[in-house]
C-alpha cells in the first residue's frame, strides 16, 4: 500500500512539472524575440578651443566641418541650455583634443571623394590669382627675388612629390615596389603566394589591391583611393606641382594682397562648397 501511494505521489509531481514546463514553453513562444539594442553613439567630446585673440571657449564639440567648429557651452545646473557657438577655423589657434582643420578636411574629403570640385579638390579655395598665394601685393614685391625670380611660385619640394603627384598611400600595386620580375617578352609581373601555388599579376594591374578569399586564393580589385592610377595629389601643392614662393610669402615689409585673404580666394567653380554643384 505504501509503495502504491509513493507511486501516485511521484506521478503527480512529474505531471505537475510537465504542465509547468509546457506552460513556460508556450509563454516563451508567444513572446516576440528580443531585438538587441543598437549601441548608443559616443557622446560629443568636451573640448577647449583657443582663439587667435587669446580667449578660450569650452563646450561639447557637436559639429565640425572644413569651415568651422560648433560648440555648446555647458549651462549651470537648473538653467536652460546654452545656444551653440560657431567658431570659424581662421579664428582658431588650438583645439584641446588635437583636432585640426586639416584632419577635419581630410575626413570630409574622403567621405565625398567622388563629388569633389575639380578645381579646388575639395578645399573650397584656390591660390589667389593676383599674388599666387604669397598673400602680399605683387606690385610691391621685388621682381628680382632670388628664390622665384619674380614668378611668385616655386616647384613643390614635398617628399616624393613628382609634378604634383605622390605614390598612393594604400598598398596597391606600384611599379616602384620591389619584387617585379621582367619576363623574356619584356612584361613585368609579380608573384604572391597563395593556397596551391602562386598568384601572378602583370603590370597591367598597377593601381589594384591584392585581396584574399576565404579559401586562400587571391585576386585584385581597383584601389578606391587612387582610382587605379597608383598616385594621388600631393597634399602640399594639391596637385599643382607649384607652391607660393616662401621668400615672397615671408616679406612682411610689403603690404598684403588686396584681392585675397592669406593668399587664398573662394573657388569660383564650386563657390566655396568644395564639391561639384
Amino acid at each position: 500500500m505504501r509503495n502504491f501511494l509513493f507511486i501516485l505521489i511521484a506521478v503527480g509531481v512529474i505531471g505537475g512539472l510537465s504542465v509547468l514546463a509546457l506552460g513556460q514553453a508556450r509563454n516563451a513562444a508567444a513572446r516576440p524575440p528580443v531585438t538587441p539594442a543598437e549601441p548608443k553613439p559616443p557622446p560629443p567630446p568636451f573640448v577647449a578651443v583657443t582663439k587667435t585673440d587669446g580667449s578660450i571657449v569650452k563646450g561639447l564639440l557637436t559639429a565640425s566641418d572644413p569651415g568651422a567648429l560648433t560648440l555648446t557651452p555647458p549651462a549651470p545646473p537648473g538653467q536652460a541650455a546654452n545656444d551653440p557657438v560657431v567658431i570659424k577655423w581662421p579664428e582658431i589657434t588650438k583645439v584641446s583634443n588635437g583636432l585640426t582643420r586639416q584632419k577635419v578636411l581630410d575626413q570630409w574629403k574622403s567621405e565625398r571623394k567622388d563629388q569633389l570640385c575639380a578645381d579646388c579638390k575639395g578645399e573650397g579655395a584656390v591660390l589667389c590669382a593676383t599674388c599666387k598665394g604669397t598673400a602680399h601685393d605683387p606690385a610691391k614685391l621685388p621682381k628680382d627675388c632670388a628664390t622665384c625670380k619674380g614668378e611668385l611660385l616655386v616647384d613643390c619640394k614635398a617628399p616624393r612629390c613628382d609634378k604634383g603627384q605622390i605614390p598612393c598611400p594604400k598598398p596597391c600595386l606600384k611599379l616602384t615596389d620591389i619584387g617585379w620580375i621582367t619576363k623574356p617578352d619584356g612584361t613585368k609581373v609579380r608573384r604572391f603566394p597563395q593556397k596551391g601555388g602562386n598568384f601572378e599579376v602583370s603590370e597591367q594591374h598597377v593601381g589594384e589591391l591584392i585581396v584574399a578569399a576565404k579559401d586562400g586564393t587571391k585576386s585584385t580589385i581597383p584601389c578606391p583611393t587612387c582610382g587605379k592610377t597608383g598616385k594621388v595629389d600631393c597634399p602640399t601643392c594639391h596637385g599643382a606641382g607649384k607652391v607660393p614662393c616662401p621668400t615672397c610669402s615671408k616679406n612682411d615689409s610689403v603690404p598684403k594682397c588686396p584681392d585675397c585673404e592669406n593668399g587664398k580666394q573662394i573657388c569660383k567653380t564650386c563657390e566655396g562648397a568644395g564639391i561639384r554643384k
